[in-house]
């Protein structure tokens, strides 16, 4: 057969070595790729195939199994100047006469290029998910400087009143919502972060967690997400590359759902026999921890569903998609050393499966039977407060100090603590104040107890938005006072929304003196 040192195919380099990795010899091509000026210079630096390799873990791995290693792997080599390429190789035994029995030869390609631009390409896909996340983000944030800001207001007429006790909680108040506004700040920075995975024990149930109140702030309000799982399940894992994921396949679910259905995260343990394995042509005869994002969305066509991990692969309109996403998840499960499966019919929706290595003490531990535990339950009945409770001649209750009749506010929020506080702030002026945790809710304390006085609406809320709450109310009783507010922005943000231009808007954050 033709020597490697007589190639001139000039887009490929060879080598020739023995099972063990000793280089018998290579051609011209790769000993300039690794900036080498002669392949005996080459071989004289790297006298084994195993002194290519940049990292030790691939060393380590390649190490006795050249047959079952190199075969259309990819990896970092070793240049002259230390530096490195990403290279692909190919592997196939040859009969070399020198050596006197049967070798094996290996094709290189340079890759480096490629590598890059799928490098800049995941990071501008990830600086595109920052954005998104930082305009859902820009509302928690808001709501949470609008808590800080009225507990201070209240501790300040507190201690002018002596009560310390009471101003000592309004303090440690506004101290946690500050510690929770550092928090989301810090995951924000973190994420954008450019690392290499770091796979460490990691707990499938918190990542489900993290990643669902991830996906809130992502998705728009008409999707609801449910999450369930089997308990506490250890996998090795990375957690912001399963955070990117997890965003990659909720965007996707969002086009393919158009902005209303389903999302569920479901996490469990799954074992791959020997059965498994052979039927599908693909896995480890172990246990894994499994990460499954499912969706109700229009779901894929068989054909599309074949072609769903081929990069620059896409079905959206021009401008849409990059064709990188289901690749990207593709290519970091390899690197957790896991899988991912898809399944999706027409019609039917999608589902994807993430294969994760389980940590080594759960992967010794038995399998035994654990609990579902469901966290989409709806968020437990809401204190609408004392006003609530009296609807009977609620209306002719006199005001204190004039006799007249106390205004009845509705607060309607999904942020539990920016309710209380806003409650609270209207009680202090003798208001009496009922409480809903969204728009429905509002909706049923209104069909039960009449209209109230005031309505207080965040614009964005799970469930019925503030628009939409306006509307159904407006539509039996035409007139219905209401304000408006949100931690998106300025009013403008909000009649992109659906807020009607006259209607009042007050931008979070706000203060009590505000507000009042």
């Amino acid at each position: 057969m033709t020597p490697p040192e007589a190639r001139e195919d000039s887009h490929f380099g060879y080598l020739q070595c023995t099972p063990d990795g000793r280089i018998l010899g290579a051609s011209p091509q790769l000993a300039r790729l690794l900036g080498d000026s002669s392949v005996p210079s080459m071989v004289d630096r790297a006298p084994s195939l195993l002194d290519l390799y940049a990292d030790d873990a691939d060393r380590r791995r390649v190490q006795g199994r050249l047959r079952d290693s190199l075969p259309a792997d990819e990896a970092r080599w070793l240049r002259a100047d230390g530096t490195s390429v990403w290279v692909r190789t190919r592997l196939w035994p040859v009969t070399h006469a020198d050596y006197g029995g049967v070798a094996f030869e290996i094709q290189v390609e340079d890759v480096t290029e490629r590598r890059h631009l799928e490098e800049q390409l995941r990071q501008a896909q990830k600086m595109e998910s920052v954005g998104q996340l930082a305009g859902g983000m820009a509302h928690d944030l808001n709501n949470l400087l609008t808590v800080i800001l009225s507990q201070l207001d209240f501790a300040l007429t507190c201690l002018r009143e002596g009560e310390l006790e009471e101003a000592e909680q309004d303090l440690a108040d506004a101290r946690d919502a500050a510690h929770r506004g550092t928090r989301m700040v810090q995951h924000l920075l973190a994420f954008s972060r450019r690392d290499h995975l770091k796979l460490e024990p990691t707990d499938l149930s918190e990542m489900v967690d993290r990643g669902s109140h991830l996906l809130r702030r992502l998705l728009p309000d008409g999707i609801e997400i449910r999450t369930r799982g089997k308990g506490p399940i250890r996998v090795l894992a990375d957690a912001s590359a399963v955070e990117q994921i997890l965003l990659n396949l909720a965007t996707n679910a969002r086009d393919g759902m158009e902005g209303r259905g389903t999302l569920t995260l479901r996490h469990g343990r799954e074992t791959m026999t020997e059965e498994d394995v052979a039927r599908q042509g693909w896995g480890r005869t172990e246990s894994f921890g499994t990460l499954t994002v499912a969706d109700t969305g229009t779901g894929m066509s068989p054909q599309v569903v074949a072609r769903v991990f081929e990069p620059f692969f896409t079905t959206k309109a021009a401008g849409r998609g990059t064709g990188l996403g289901l690749p990207m998840v593709y290519g970091l499960m390899k690197q957790h050393r896991g899988f991912v499966t898809l399944e999706s019919e027409e019609g039917r929706g999608t589902k994807v499966t993430l294969w994760f290595p389980l940590a080594t003490s759960d992967a010794d531990d038995p399998t035994s039977p654990v609990p579902d535990t469901d966290t989409s339950s709806p968020a437990p009945a809401t204190d609408h407060g004392p006003d609530a409770c009296d609807p009977e001649g609620s209306r002719e209750a006199g005001h204190p100090e004039t006799g007249r009749h106390r205004p009845q506010i509705l607060v309607v929020d999904d942020d539990e603590i920016l309710r209380r506080v806003t409650a609270r702030a209207l009680r202090t002026r003798e208001y009496r104040v009922v409480e809903a945790a969204d728009g429905l809710e509002a909706l049923e304390i209104v069909e039960e107890f009449g209209p109230p006085d005031l309505v207080i609406s965040d614009l964005v809320m799970p469930g019925l938005t503030g628009p939409e709450l306006l509307e159904h109310l407006r539509a039996s009783y035409p007139g219905q006072p209401f304000l408006m507010t949100s931690g998106h922005g300025s009013g403008s943000l909000a009649r992109e929304e659906g807020m009607p231009p006259e209607l009042p808007f007050l931008a979070k954050p706000w203060t009590v003196s505000e507000l009042l």
